[in-house]
């Protein structure tokens, strides 16, 4: 379900089209953004339940104070590149939502992370059990 730079650059494209198409982008777009926002923010809680259970599981299967701090270390570190693609997302979220608040135009390269970020961070969210809607493709494109 990885996708390719090229692979990502053109569905940006595409979404750029998307947002243009009938005179509506000044609708869509932000109404788009909306609704990831939404979606992310719920999958940021998700994860951070998900982690204090974890943890707190860690921590009532430790047979002592060290090795549940050693536990709960290591559920920490297994959380790492979790949070990590979600620090990505929001950054380019908020470059999107910045140059959508200013009435600018979107560059491809920003809604590009977007798409890279939202795709990458889906893949992570549903091995743990939580879907996002399907709001932006992410679907590997065949050779």
């Amino acid at each position: 379900m990885r996708l390719g730079l090229q692979a990502i650059l053109v569905k940006a494209g595409l979404l750029l089209a998307l947002f243009s198409v009938g005179g509506c982008a000044e609708n869509v777009e932000p109404i788009t953004a909306d609704r990831i926002a939404l979606a992310v923010d719920k999958g940021g809680a998700f994860i951070a339940e998900r982690e204090k259970a974890d943890g707190l599981a860690a921590i009532e299967a430790a047979a002592d104070r060290e090795a549940a701090l050693d536990a709960v270390a290591d559920v920490r570190a297994e959380y790492v590149p979790v949070w990590a693609s979600y620090d990505m997302f929001q950054a380019a979220h908020e470059a999107w939502r910045s140059v959508l608040n200013q009435r600018g135009t979107v560059p491809v390269v920003v809604r590009a992370a977007v798409l890279s970020g939202w795709c990458s961070l889906s893949v992570l969210l549903d091995a743990m059990g939580h879907e996002l809607p399907p709001i932006l493709p992410c679907e590997e494109e065949s050779p």
